[in-house]
């Protein structure tokens, strides 16, 4: 399986961690447990977790914690496969969308995806036989009907969409030979089952806590879509429309994903953002629009809402071609949670249990069973057990004014030093990405080896506020660079920090950023550490493969290669390496679209000409993400092992 950009992997198998010699295995590797939510009558809870690459589902009793499996992925197909969510229908099924990569023809097809829906019955006993079957028909799950037994709503869309009562147990049973009598999924897609119809192709259904279609996403034309209320009677009314014809590259593609708390308000994504990572509720009768949240890299899938009360409790991304989800602070009396921590009511069961989500910045997430009073909790489960409670480290969160602009920084120190080393880890990006206090493997992977980490959010960066972000056009190589060298130094002027031993390391975008570094300001870094990172900015920016629209986004934000040449030229590594003082690392994929490993190449041979002191390490097979465990595995050993080398703690 392939998770995630930033790297959020880290469960190999349970054992005993000693902090003192973590290793990079310690850290990188697929999670257990990602995603877990309560039963209506909160007896059971359903989860995803990982096993040997693959997912299970599996089925947890809220009191006593025994588990069984429910689906095993590794089962159902020999495609690499996945869970991308799962929904109680009631207390005995559960709706799971289950996704499977298809190869084409080498080289005349691409890799196909298929999506479809599989509803689970879960037997009263574990050693009964348990029941999948799969729904045929194209479409969506338009909302569980918990307050039924055996029935859920589903959307059919095509010139008339429709949603449709449907019956699990009359579902065609998955991998069960059927005749030329058997009706395709059990013949319920008929007149007498309809709920509710839209004229046009419909791309998102929205229900009421009742469970009942409230809204719905649909085409009125071929460029026009239309936002529609879905009255009692199951008949719609336009709220809004896009026409789509309109819209410019510049121009904010607003459109809902799920309901918030009224009939006309909506939590939404921004569809016309490189990657969707931005969180909006609006009101689509009032115009009130309100930014909600900004994930730091990945792409959103979508947005996860209690039914019972439509708050927002958790985001479902995309990491490295795996689902996990990102879970979202419960608000308590307004007050703000602790620095990095993460306290989540995923659900609530009939029987006063709540299943909650908590982590910190140290502390990799866990699930909980609560009772009503609090004073009973259970963990059921963990994205990475072997290191529950084994890491130690605190976080400081502060800002310093360079060049008219407040720049937030966060500073992990470990707490087991007096005094420690300083390594310096400037973000991707760089420009709509930020780093934020909650749990990174990479920062602890850091810290475990005794490592202080400063992650520098400069201007360019997203989640603080409008200004900080606008103002990193075309400031790559600029005042992005003043920013972390300004805030640099400002730390290392703590006690705590061992002002002589610092070095620079970051990917992509802050593999540049540590080049540069190194080469501007050899007396405050002793290295750097370059993952993929661009080493001549003309080259990235001209790259084949490209979308307009990528283009002209590198056009206006870093520059332009036929106005700005000597300008790039001037400002990329790879023409100022005779300037190298200090050891440098250099990491590459071979297979890396998105800088091409051709930077790596022409940084070591400029280096070589001027007799420069660097390590090389090309990673075969190995893509922009480096989305494969054991690549990434080596990645960070090697680094660690660079910089246990060149830095004295």
């Amino acid at each position: 399986m392939k998770p995630y950009i930033l790297f959020w992997f880290a469960m190999l198998a349970v054992f005993s961690v000693d902090s003192a010699h973590m290793k990079a295995s310690d850290f990188f590797a697929e999670p257990d447990m990602v995603m877990a939510q309560m039963s209506p009558n909160g007896k059971l809870i359903a989860a995803i977790r990982n096993y040997n690459g693959a997912h299970k589902l599996v089925m947890i009793d809220s009191h006593s914690g025994a588990q069984h499996d429910l689906l095993d992925v590794a089962e159902l197909t020999d495609n690499e496969a996945s869970l991308q969510g799962f929904s109680w229908l009631d207390d005995q099924h559960v709706a799971v969308q289950f996704v499977v990569l298809k190869k084409g023809v080498q080289n005349l097809l691409n890799t196909k995806v298929a999506r479809y829906m599989l509803v689970v019955k879960v037997p009263a006993k574990a050693s009964q036989e348990i029941i999948v079957y799969r729904v045929k028909t194209a479409g969506q799950l338009v909302a569980p009907q918990a307050h039924q037994t055996d029935q859920f709503l589903y959307g059919k869309s095509g010139h008339v969409s429709k949603v449709y009562k449907i019956q699990p147990s009359q579902l065609n049973v998955l991998g069960k030979k059927t005749s030329k009598l058997t009706k395709r999924d059990g013949g319920q897609f008929k007149r007498a089952n309809e709920v509710a119809s839209v004229k046009g192709f419909a791309t998102r259904w929205f229900s009421n806590t009742e469970g009942y279609p409230s809204a719905v996403l649909h085409f009125t034309e071929r460029d026009v879509i239309a936002l529609s209320t879905i009255d009692d009677e199951g008949t719609a009314t336009e709220l809004t429309q896009w026409k789509l014809n309109e819209f410019d590259e510049d121009t904010p593609r607003i459109l809902p994903v799920a309901n918030a708390d009224s009939p006309t308000r909506f939590y939404c994504l921004d569809f016309s953002e490189h990657s969707k990572r931005s969180v909006y509720r609006v009101d689509f009768e009032s115009g009130e629009q309100e930014l909600l949240h900004q994930i730091d890299s990945f792409e959103i899938l979508d947005l996860l809402v209690n039914p019972d009360d439509q708050k927002l409790f958790g985001i479902l991304v995309l990491e490295n071609g795996m689902p996990r989800v990102e879970y979202l602070n419960a608000t308590k009396n307004g007050k703000r949670s602790a620095l990095g921590q993460i306290d989540s009511v995923i659900s609530k069961g009939a029987n006063e249990l709540t299943l909650k989500y908590q982590s910190s910045h140290e502390q990799p997430g866990r699930f909980y069973v609560v009772n009503k009073t609090g004073n009973n909790t259970r963990q059921i489960g963990s994205w990475f057990p072997h290191l529950d409670k084994k890491l130690k480290a605190k976080v400081i969160e502060s800002e310093l004014l360079v060049e008219g602009l407040n720049i937030p920084y966060l500073l992990t120190l470990p707490t087991k030093n007096k005094t420690s080393a300083l390594v310096v880890l400037p973000h991707g990006g760089p420009i709509g990405v930020f780093d934020r206090a909650t749990f990174d493997p990479i920062t602890q992977f850091l810290s475990a080896q005794g490592y202080a980490v400063l992650r520098v959010n400069f201007r360019g960066s997203s989640g603080y506020s409008d200004e900080l972000q606008d103002a990193g056009t075309l400031q790559w190589g600029k005042l992005m660079l003043t920013d972390i060298e300004q805030v640099t130094r400002k730390v290392i002027e703590r006690e705590d920090i061992l002002s002589s031993q610092v070095c620079v390391m970051g990917m992509s975008y802050g593999g540049y950023a540590a080049m540069m570094l190194a080469l501007e300001y050899p007396t405050l870094f002793n290295c750097a550490v370059s993952i993929a990172g661009v080493s001549d900015i003309n080259l990235h920016i001209n790259q084949t493969g490209r979308t307009q629209q990528q283009n002209d986004w590198l056009k206006t934000h870093v520059g332009d290669s036929h106005k700005d040449f000597y300008d790039l030229k001037q400002r990329s590594p790879v023409y100022l390496a005779d300037k190298l003082q200090v050891p440098l690392l250099i990491v590459h994929g071979d297979e890396d679209s998105t800088v091409d490993v051709e930077h790596a190449w022409r940084m070591r041979l400029m280096l070589e000409k001027h007799n420069r002191p660097f390590e090389w390490h090309i990673e075969e097979g190995a893509d922009h993400q480096l989305e494969e465990i054991d690549q990434q595995i080596a990645v960070f050993e090697k680094t660690r092992l660079f910089l246990d080398k060149n830095m004295m703690k």
